[in-house]
């Protein structure tokens, strides 16, 4: 997991764009948003606004049948981890780089927060469920990340920053798996008429 947060940082490195919107990942943003809007003719496919869900949810609705390495309170507890840090790491960089979009509506472009999120879905399948699983939630992730681009919402560099922090948080998730295990006292309690309660204990 560390060669992959070492891949991933250097990735999110090199897709940051410089504020005189010059140099390589700047040609690449110019040279890729000339393709893809000669390509949609620019209009809007917007099924990447639910699509970058997909990956996430299939996760989340896999949870209650097993399967995998974890139980599924901890496989909860990793995929809230992962959300609260991708919605952290994407929205807070939004508002510090102020990258405008392609489109010009407004200053949040970098990173995309909509690949993110598919990203971040995708390799938490991939380190639950196996390669198989993974590639097909892969594969939704990378169009969700294509159409933010064919949509003319976001810069190339901003689609590649956000697959980074997608795959980022979800080993934050697992990373602090451990930690949370200590600190939360998860247990199953059958509750009245067979009805499966979680109780959590908090230790301080």
């Amino acid at each position: 997991m560390k060669r992959i947060a070492v891949a991933v940082i250097s990735l999110i490195l090199v897709a940051y764009p410089s504020g005189a919107q010059q140099g390589f990942i700047w040609d690449v943003n110019y040279a890729v948003r000339d393709w893809s809007q000669s390509l949609s003719g620019g209009k809007q496919f917007p099924l990447d606004n639910y699509l970058q869900f997909a990956p996430a949810l299939a996760y989340a609705i896999a949870i209650p049948f097993g399967g995998g390495d974890y139980s599924w309170q901890e496989r909860c507890c990793v995929l809230g981890t992962s959300f609260a840090s991708m919605m952290a790491l994407t929205h807070g960089l939004k508002w510090i780089t102020g990258v405008e979009r392609p489109n010009g509506k407004n200053k949040y472009s970098f990173p995309s927060a909509h690949t993110a999120m598919a990203f971040m879905g995708a390799e938490l399948v991939r380190r639950e469920y196996g390669p198989w699983w993974g590639l097909a939630a892969y594969s939704s992730a990378a169009v969700t990340g294509f159409l933010r681009i064919y949509n003319n919402w976001h810069w190339t560099g901003d689609v590649l920053a956000g697959a980074g922090f997608g795959i980022l948080s979800a080993c934050i998730g697992y990373w602090l798996l451990p930690r949370e295990r200590e600190v939360l006292n998860i247990s199953y309690v059958p509750a009245p008429y067979n009805v499966p309660v979680v109780s959590f204990s908090v230790k301080f």
